[in-house]
């Protein structure tokens, strides 16, 4: 049923069209009769009709007037007006103010069913495109959790940058910038807090932020998103409330934080840096950690001149980071450190892929394996078995696919390398050796020996204890024993044998002879005189002799 409403000053005029509409237009009802501009605007306003039949001419306020003011509160009203008189500048007006039908004075019944019938019409067109439209949404806002979700998997799981920006179009957020954070519990329990993505949604209502989230792998992915043109420090702004927000809310979670991404270029990108600043913020035991791409994430046993560059540092001279990567790699796998391979691998993905087409990022994994390769054979002798890397990494179609092969191949070194270890337990060990025979007379320590054959000192102490029962100190001061004990049998004076052997003290010398021989060196020369022609010296002592002939 639709509601109408007769403005007209005349009475007879008035009552006619009341009547009219009553006899001929069942299905109408009339909420009310005016016969001025002020008593129009009030009925109007208390009954918000669909329809006013109202004439130009009134008394006090026009009718179109009349028609604007309604117009301020009831946007859905529609209007006919009624004229004694065809005035041009009332009709140009009135095409403005949206009026539907202009009709003259006396009202004829065929005109005016014409016009309500058309009213009715558009009306009811509107109805059903609103009706329409606002299904269209509830149906979009249904799927919506749906549409996030596959955003989600498709930035975990590095898809095309291209779907990701047409899924981020059906969700409103096409040209957006933002950040990602990525949240997991601490402690060790099995999911972040029941309601924090929840609790993430809403806080940032206020603020203007829009947000994305989902859940993966125990891991909740939450990307904060503002229109493509807000300034870096604006989002600097929104990102700070909303983190101080967690962090005062919820003690029990580690959240990883990616850089800005400006105009959403690499969602799968801000994914990474937040899940690598994550197993940062994991391992301090810190709530939050921010991605810092000079930061090294990989310190612990790893060398010097690998952290001072740092994985995800942009290097002008490309062969300089691969190297600095190779040697990364080549320790991490040397010092079997298993553990570190899949985080290692990661990073370099994640910084192969920063600022890169993907297929130049191809390239360099693909180099980089086949220098790995050359550097671990120049450490073992490791059989012939070359990876197939061009057939594999070359043909990686996405991100995700890429990093997979990389860290298959890696792993599949790293098991080569141990294979080789496994045929030849002792090859390090009787490397390090026969490098302490041949440089004992020099200052030598577990550092420099673990340099010269390329692997890290606290492995070479484990390999040490484990085959020889000793440690390094101990396998050196006994090679600089046996030679001074040959020195002194010639007749060299105590003095002369321990610095000919590597001691730089006379007094720790003879501290150490006498623990490994039960006597001082000058009592051992004493009793060895007798049997010094019959003694055949090693040729290290023989090359000291003429020294002091």
């Amino acid at each position: 049923m639709y509601t109408v409403m007769v403005v007209e000053d005349e009475y007879i005029e008035r009552q006619a069209l009341v009547l009219m509409l009553r006899e001929n237009f069942p299905e109408l009802s009339l909420t009310g009769e005016s016969g001025n501009g002020f008593e129009a605007v009030s009925q109007a306003y208390s009954g918000k009709p669909d329809l006013v039949l109202v004439d130009v001419g009134l008394p006090g306020k026009n009718g179109l007037d009349v028609i604007a003011e309604i117009q301020s509160f009831s946007r859905e009203t529609a209007f006919i007006i009624i004229s004694s008189h065809d005035n041009f500048e009332f009709a140009q007006r009135a095409i403005k103010l949206g009026v539907e039908d202009y009709l003259l004075k006396p009202v004829r019944l065929e005109s005016l069913r014409a016009a309500i019938s058309s009213s009715v019409s558009r009306k009811e067109s509107r109805h059903e495109a609103s009706a329409a439209a606002t299904n269209l949404l509830n149906r979009m806002e249904s799927i919506r959790p749906l549409i996030e979700s596959d955003f989600i998997y498709s930035v975990v799981s590095g898809g095309q940058s291209e779907a990701q920006r047409k899924l981020l179009a059906f969700l409103g957020h096409e040209n957006s910038s933002g950040v990602c954070l990525v949240i997991s519990a601490r402690n060790g329990a099995n999911h972040p807090p029941v309601h924090s993505r929840e609790l993430v949604k809403n806080f940032p209502e206020n603020t203007g932020q829009k947000v994305l989230s989902g859940f993966f792998n125990k891991q909740s992915i939450i990307y904060l998103l503002t229109d493509g043109g807000a300034e870096n420090d604006d989002l600097e702004e929104l990102c700070g409330i909303t983190l101080a927000y967690l962090e005062d809310n919820y003690r029990d979670i580690h959240i990883g934080v990616s850089e800005f991404m400006e105009g959403g270029n690499n969602w799968s990108n801000a994914y990474r840096q937040a899940r690598a600043a994550l197993k940062h913020a994991e391992e301090e035991g810190r709530g939050i950690k921010r991605y810092d791409r000079a930061a090294m994430f990989y310190s612990d046993g790893i060398p010097a001149q690998g952290r001072s560059s740092g994985i995800t540092e942009n290097h002008t001279n490309g062969s300089g980071r691969l190297a600095s990567w190779v040697s990364l790699f080549v320790r991490v796998i040397l010092d079997n450190r298993e553990d570190q391979l899949e985080k290692l691998a990661e990073e370099i993905c994640l910084a192969l892929m920063s600022g890169n087409e993907f297929h130049t990022a191809r390239e360099e994994a693909h180099k980089l394996i086949i220098l790995l390769e050359q550097e671990l054979k120049k450490a073992l002798p490791l059989t012939e078995q070359r990876t197939d890397t061009d057939a594999v990494i070359l043909k990686a179609a996405e991100p995700r696919h890429l990093e997979m092969c990389l860290l298959s191949h890696v792993k599949r070194l790293s098991l080569l390398v141990h294979e080789t270890r496994d045929q030849n337990k002792n090859y390090f060990v009787d490397r390090a050796v026969m490098y302490i025979k041949n440089n004992y007379q020099r200052e030598i320590s577990l550092g420099s020996i673990a340099v010269e054959i390329n692997v890290s000192p606290y492995y070479l102490s484990k390999l040490f204890r484990k085959y020889t029962g000793k440690t390094c100190t101990e396998l050196i001061a006994e090679e600089r024993i046996e030679a001074a004990k040959q020195l002194l049998a010639q007749n060299y004076s105590s003095k002369e044998t321990c610095f000919q052997v590597g001691f730089n003290s006379q007094n720790y010398f003879v501290k150490i002879f006498k623990k490994y021989v039960g006597v001082t060196p000058g009592e051992y020369r004493n009793t060895s005189m007798p049997a010094q022609a019959a003694y055949n010296p090693p040729s290290a002592a023989r090359r000291h002799t003429g020294s002091f002939g």
